[in-house]
């Protein structure tokens, strides 16, 4: 999907959220020690964060999308990736508090209420719609808060994936304990 290439290519130009960094370090450190290229998950995690800070990760990014025939000017403007027709801001119309708990399938689900997703394998899958996460769990939020932003094409489904958005996050007055994104590593 469009919203997801142009994140990705933010995360190796270095400008990527913290909390995607992070898991990109730590799963990619995982393959580095898996492939044999580092002993030791330190080496792998300095490995990686060298390769997205020198730019050679996404020089490598590059070269993959090139060899497959892929349009490398996107890469350098993601405004050339397909769009949606329509924007919907999902904003929070409550008191002042914290994002509590976010229900990912039904974000999930909303997502491919769009087109974002496939029901079944037949379906096809539209790169220009999607969601974009604006708050995330322990964020504090106020009235007027923007919690998502749809983008789609079709009044019809954007309703429906509202729906989902509405019922899908919880808030709290009370600031909620971050959970570790790195639950344990398997060996």
């Amino acid at each position: 999907n469009s919203l997801e290439v142009a994140e990705a290519i933010e995360c190796l130009k270095c400008n990527g959220p913290a909390d995607l960094m992070e898991v990109t370090y730590a799963l990619t450190a995982e393959m580095l020690l898996l492939g044999g290229v580092c002993e030791d998950l330190d080496a792998a995690q300095e490995k990686m964060q060298t390769a997205i800070e020198d730019g050679s990760a996404l020089q490598a990014f590059y070269q993959l999308v090139e060899r497959q025939g892929g349009d490398i000017m996107v890469l350098g403007d993601t405004g050339l990736l397909p769009k949606s027709e329509h924007l919907y801001k999902v904003d929070y119309n409550g008191q002042a508090g914290y994002v509590s708990r976010m229900n990912a399938l039904a974000v999930g689900e909303a997502a491919r209420l769009l087109g974002a997703g496939r029901a079944h394998a037949e379906a096809s899958i539209n790169p220009a719609v999607g969601i974009v996460l604006e708050k995330k769990i322990g964020e504090a939020v106020e009235p007027g808060d923007c919690l998502f932003r749809i983008y789609y094409n079709d009044e019809e489904s954007c309703a429906a994936a509202k729906e989902r958005l509405y019922g899908a996050v919880e808030f709290s007055t009370d600031k909620p304990e971050r959970a570790s994104l790195i639950i344990d590593r398997l060996s």
